[in-house]
């Protein structure tokens, strides 16, 4: 990890069904969208309605290794050989969020990375070990499933990251430090933060407190929807933490719960973002857009005619403002789809087709 960022330490430590994304929590909400509107008036509002609606969605998750193991040796008596005894330790701790009434939980990979045993608790207190679905590491994101949940349990929905703005109130529910269901508040500070973690960063910013143990944990808005996966925090800073959007996880679940991984589409270019220099030397014809470096000889790029020197300024009528939005566009979409890639070459602007492969490493 880049210096001067850390992920929120374990305390020690393409379009989803309806299931996952679209129910509403099945706990009566009182209005809380009303507990933000009269706080412009009222200065007795509060957010209690939200925080007793979505509470039980959330979980603590706990983490436990095998280790110790003792090699014994019965000479003789029962034959000789080797007998592993192991003990299971508690290591580490984070949140989570129900997100489907059987018991599909959201996380953190970095909470569930290299542990035998998951355990996760309700708000309630019961107790579940849960098996790892799916992981993606590049944008941290873990699916679970409990075992032997009953299939009535309380849910979250999936918000809309896209249309949030900054300044919007945002509620975060974890177990930082090992404290319980631990309830803060604040604000969208910014939006599409790059921490230099992976090519698909684009975090929401929040100044509501974040600390190790929330990892995992969701950020609400006012309406009760999850639109973030708290997952870091900048080292030696009060008030600056990252959330993984929703709309990007929302991009996601249908890979993660029948395939256990993500599998991203490859355009077979190297990509940089347009100085102010050459938006001038364009006179006109860019104002943005992503910059071609380079292309990948016998890539999916190359062979539908895109060259170095060419800038992509759209995708499926979708504007590309630079490098990383199409990077995290394209890495949305599945190999073998047909994309329409609108690109200027001699200050003319051009279309054409392209199938998107798939990423090296991910065959």
């Amino acid at each position: 990890m880049a210096q001067g960022w850390v992920l929120v330490a374990l305390a020690l430590s393409f379009l989803p069904d309806e299931r996952l994304c679209s129910q509403p929590v099945p706990v009566a909400v009182a209005s809380p969208r009303r507990a933000q509107t009269a706080a412009a008036t009222d200065p007795r509002a509060t957010l209690a309605p939200l925080v007793e609606a979505v509470r039980p969605t959330v979980v603590r998750v706990t983490t436990r290794e095998r280790v110790g193991k003792v090699r014994r040796f019965f000479n003789g008596l029962f034959g000789e050989g080797p007998f592993g005894v192991f003990a299971d330790i508690e290591t580490g701790l984070g949140s989570g969020v129900i997100i489907a009434p059987e018991g599909l939980v959201l996380t953190n990979n970095h909470v569930i990375e290299g542990a035998d045993l998951l355990v996760v608790t309700t708000a309630d207190g019961r107790d579940y070990e849960a098996d790892v679905v799916g992981g993606d590491a590049e944008t941290d994101i873990a699916l679970l499933r409990l075992r032997g949940a009953a299939k009535d349990l309380p849910y979250a929905r999936l918000g809309s990251s896209r249309n949030l703005r900054v300044g919007d109130f945002v509620v975060a529910i974890g177990n930082p430090f090992g404290l319980e269901m631990t309830v803060t508040s604040g604000i969208i500070s910014a939006k599409a933060r790059a921490l230099g973690e992976s090519a698909f960063d684009s975090y929401l910013q929040t100044d509501a407190a974040i600390n190790p143990g929330n990892s995992g944990g969701p950020l609400f808005d006012l309406d009760g929807k999850v639109v973030g996966i708290n997952t870091a925090i900048v080292d030696q800073a009060d008030g600056i933490g990252f959330a993984v959007p929703s709309d990007l996880i929302r991009s996601l679940l249908p890979q993660l719960r029948d395939t256990g991984r993500v599998v991203r589409g490859f355009l077979g270019i190297s990509l940089r973002d347009l100085s102010f220099d050459e938006l001038d030397g364009f006179a006109g014809a860019v104002e943005q857009g992503a910059f071609i470096e380079s292309v990948r000889r016998k890539g999916p790029a190359a062979k539908a005619g895109l060259r170095a020197g060419d800038v992509v300024v759209g995708v499926d009528g979708k504007a590309i403002v630079d490098a990383s939005a199409l990077t995290q566009h394209v890495a949305r979409l599945p190999p073998g789809r047909r994309v329409s890639i609108a690109y200027v070459r001699d200050g003319a602007t051009h279309q054409v087709e392209v199938i998107l492969g798939q990423r090296p490493g991910e065959e």
